[in-house]
């Protein structure tokens, strides 16, 4: 068994990971990564020289980790050149290349873009592209060259606390800027050359286009396109919640799951290839060759490229050694290889879940094997397999899946097992039906078959997630939850190998450690109160917060029917019961020693008894803003989503004349006051 705490490529990782997140988090001006880099290096030859192993060891981790500083600061667009943040002027044209085509929402059609000019200036760096819908719009294709003179807006973070943070997504994947527009202020190009991904991307949407002419359900069609080409852009919330609550999710994106089946099918269709002259190297070559132009075709996208090089290592890691060792020299040597091209994948959601589902696998999966090493029924036997390999995969990634969704699908165990033998099946006919449609002789015969097949994969998906007694919703876990919780495991992991005594008491303290964590979570959540005042268009919503308990105020009835994610994501975070809904009847608020003045249409704030800290205007309120601040003399002044946009530019203009600190939910986000 690997010692864990004595394994070399797994500390390279650890360092090269954590230099890249305090590159990421602290930039350092590259020239002095640079020095600091050949300085390491040369002595690290010293060292070698000399024979100091220790010290050989310690500067070599410190050599990686200046390395993760030095790759993430090449990402960052002040460290490149050419750009186009250095050439950014207002109304200077710009020629963006559309690489991506996303998911569209009801108002927009939405494109990551790569700005490969401005002006005369040849530049790069990429861009989110955000055009508005309406009868004339005409959807953007993959290759696609348009000349705008639209500004680029930087991305604003959320508007209240706590949820989905998509501007940081979009700077975890190096794009910075945004830029709206409408379908007349966008100019058509002739198409530039285009790179190899692109042309991969455009052989796709013939495969699409083909598989169209097919009577395939809605349903199962976003379902083929998921599970086979990459493309999860058709995939209903629906469907994409059932998967979710099933436990299920990562069948709907090509990862390592995919990637290691197609890896099976074709090590057994190649298996005749082995009997010859260098076969074993034939075989590898073909393989690996074949996994990354399906890579291609897929839209090269995070988890197919992770997945196809890890199967790429463990590939040539096979062909060497079959045992174990080499399994797990393949996955850090393709994690070292992924991160040292693009850092960024650090902070990409699947990357983490699935190097971390694999190591557990590896590692995890034949201890839980053992409990019952003598089952002589294959059915069974292969059953308990199944069970194990989901039990360690989900064991290792739980912490941190906690984190980000804040669920634990119950029946997961029975999902996978029903789900992932059948994927074999699914995903090889999957292939065949693409394969032969875009050969224009696919028999219907077939389309019917494969897609019942789905179907019944779509509803038994559906029954699982309606099973809502064993699915755990809004589980609050933070940050400081996820590395404790990962502390603990790796004590216990490395007390059940190794069993020695030392190792059980250090797994003892690491529980100890955990549950201490929750109780001052806990104790902390109980002795604040704040208030907070929410953005929401076109109304007012404010939450008091007391405690565990907690009330929100509205002013509009709709609310009430109206489930509010972020109302939910807010009561997850802090450990909060369900809140208090009541209509707003008075206003004053009040919270520990402060007090907020609320300002709504009719106006009226005469003859009050206490002198309010805070105001808050609301559903455009006709005051003489100067009057009342002339009065109370506020600290702050606030308005929220409820208001028309020229009274809040009045409402600022007059604030920044009496020196008083001006808020709107709409540009600053939602207020907190504690």
């Amino acid at each position: 068994m690997i010692k864990l705490d004595q394994y070399i490529p797994l500390h390279l990782c650890i360092f090269l990971s954590l230099g890249i997140i305090l590159g990421y988090h602290f930039p350092v001006s590259f020239p002095y990564i640079f020095l600091s880099v050949i300085i390491l290096f040369l002595s690290l030859l010293w060292l070698w020289k000399k024979g100091k192993k220790y010290l050989f060891q310690g500067v070599s981790y410190i050599l990686i980790a200046a390395m993760g500083i030095g790759v993430i600061g090449l990402q960052l667009p002040k460290n490149q050149s050419k750009h186009f943040v250095h050439f950014n002027q207002p109304n200077l044209p710009k020629i963006i290349q559309i690489e991506s085509v996303l998911k569209s929402n009801p108002y927009q059609e939405r494109y990551f873009g790569t700005v490969i000019q401005m002006g005369a200036k040849p530049t790069q760096g990429k861009i989110a592209v955000l055009v508005q819908r309406d009868s004339n719009t005409i959807p953007l294709k993959m290759g696609q060259l348009i000349l705008v003179h639209s500004s680029f807006s930087p991305l604003l973070p959320p508007k209240n606390p706590h949820t989905f943070d998509y501007a940081r997504y979009l700077r975890n994947q190096g794009i910075y800027s945004q830029i709206s527009l409408k379908h007349i202020e966008i100019f058509h190009l002739l198409d530039y050359p285009k790179s190899l991904k692109i042309k991969a991307g455009l052989w796709r949407t013939q495969i699409q286009n083909a598989l169209q002419k097919y009577p395939f359900g809605k349903d199962e069609f976003s379902i083929i396109n998921a599970l086979v080409l990459g493309d999860k852009q058709f995939i209903s919330k629906d469907v994409q919640g059932n998967y979710a609550a099933a436990g299920s999710v990562h069948i709907l994106a090509v990862s390592g799951l995919h990637i290691g089946i197609i890896f099976m099918i074709l090590s057994w269709l190649l298996k005749p290839l082995q009997s010859l002259k260098h076969g074993k190297l034939i075989v590898g070559m073909v393989i690996v060759t074949l996994l990354w132009i399906y890579a291609l075709i897929t839209g090269m996208s995070g988890s197919v490229v992770r997945s196809v090089t890890m199967f790429s290592f463990i590939t040539v890691g096979m062909l060497v050694n079959h045992q174990k060792s080499s399994i797990l020299y393949a996955l850090f040597s393709s994690y070292l290889l992924l991160l040292l091209i693009y850092p960024l994948y650090i902070f990409d959601v699947g990357f983490q879940l699935s190097y971390l589902a694999v190591l557990g696998i590896v590692l995890i999966q034949p201890k839980l094997n053992e409990i019952f090493p003598k089952i002589k029924v294959k059915l069974v036997k292969n059953i308990w397999q199944l069970i194990t390999v989901s039990l360690a995969a989900t064991l290792v990634t739980l912490p941190m899946s906690l984190y980000y969704f804040h669920q634990f699908p119950g029946l997961f165990i029975l999902s996978n097992v029903v789900i992932v033998p059948a994927m074999g099946l699914i995903l090889g006919m999957g292939l065949l039906v693409v394969f032969l449609a875009n050969l224009n002789i696919l028999p219907k015969i077939l389309v019917y078959i494969y897609d019942f097949i789905l179907y019944l994969m779509n509803q038994f998906m559906a029954w699982i997630a309606h099973q809502e007694t064993f699915l755990f919703k809004e589980i609050p876990f933070t940050l400081t939850d996820t590395w404790v919780s990962y502390l603990v495991l790796i004590m216990g992991l490395n007390w059940i190998t190794q069993r020695k005594k030392h190792l059980f008491f250090t797994f003892l303290a690491s529980l100890i450690l955990l549950q201490t964590v929750f109780i001052y979570e806990k104790w902390q959540m109980k002795n604040s109160s704040e208030l907070i005042v929410f953005h929401r268009s076109k109304a007012t919503l404010i939450g008091i917060k007391n405690a565990e308990k907690w009330q929100v105020l509205h002013t509009s009835d709709s609310l009430l029917l109206d489930k509010n994610s972020f109302l939910n994501n807010y009561k997850t975070a802090l450990h909060l019961e369900e809140p208090s809904i009541l209509k707003m009847q008075q206003n004053i608020l009040k919270v520990d020693e402060k007090s907020i003045l609320v300002i709504d249409s009719i106006g009226v704030y005469q003859n009050l008894k206490i002198k309010p800290q805070y105001i808050l205007l609301t559903q455009s309120s006709k005051i003489n803003l100067e009057r009342l601040i002339q009065l109370y003399q506020p600290k702050k002044v606030i308005a929220d989503g409820s208001n028309y946009p020229y009274l809040i530019q009045k409402w600022k203009q007059t604030c920044e004349r009496f020196q008083i600190p001006f808020h709107h939910t709409g540009t600053h986000g939602a207020l907190i006051i504690n």
